[in-house]
């Protein structure tokens, strides 16, 4: 009995590790978060040139979301923060947060100029009066994801977000227009 209660951590020990797994948690999302911007503006821009009418992609215009890979990785990293402290005060307000920000990728690839603030800021403007159509083009697709998850063990998940990027390039296009 006194070997177990020396080996038994105290609750200031478990408190420590608790928060220590915390934050190791924590910085490999922000940072995963931060590589995904950059991967985010690759894929908007493969997407826009497809809607565009470019006709062919190309691992080079993947890549292009390395190109301003600093710039990316912050917008990554400040998008993913301020969906997730808003989700952290409620679900609501995280939902409208992350539906505000649905589209900061694709102004990313066409304004690489812009700050990632200056993304954010668009993207709301963009999403103001959109939220709701761009949340049932995105509830349109889970029959899509449900049937590509099935089929072939997975595999054919990969037509359907191709299918859904895709999908939200267009939307991005036409919310464009009728805003500009």
């Amino acid at each position: 009995v006194g070997l177990l209660i020396t080996v038994l951590p105290d609750a200031h020990e478990i408190l420590l590790i608790v928060i220590a797994w915390f934050l190791v948690l924590l910085v490999e999302t922000l940072v995963a978060a931060g590589i995904g911007g950059n991967i985010s503006v690759g894929i908007a821009s493969v997407n826009l040139d497809l809607v565009r009418g470019d006709g062919h992609i190309s691992i080079k215009k993947f890549l292009d979301g390395f190109r301003g890979s600093v710039e990316n990785f912050i917008l990554g990293f400040m998008c993913t923060l301020q969906i997730t402290l808003w989700s952290l005060l409620f679900v609501v307000p995280g939902i409208y947060v992350a539906l505000s920000y649905a589209l900061v990728y694709h102004v990313k690839n066409d304004h690489p100029e812009y700050t990632w603030r200056d993304c954010l800021d668009e993207s709301e403007r963009l999403m103001t009066g959109n939220r709701w159509r761009y949340f049932k083009l995105n509830l349109s697709f889970i029959g899509w994801t449900l049937v590509g998850t099935l089929a072939f063990a997975g595999i054919g998940e990969l037509w359907a977000v191709a299918y859904q990027q895709t999908s939200i390039a267009v939307f991005y296009e036409q919310v464009k227009a009728e805003k500009d």
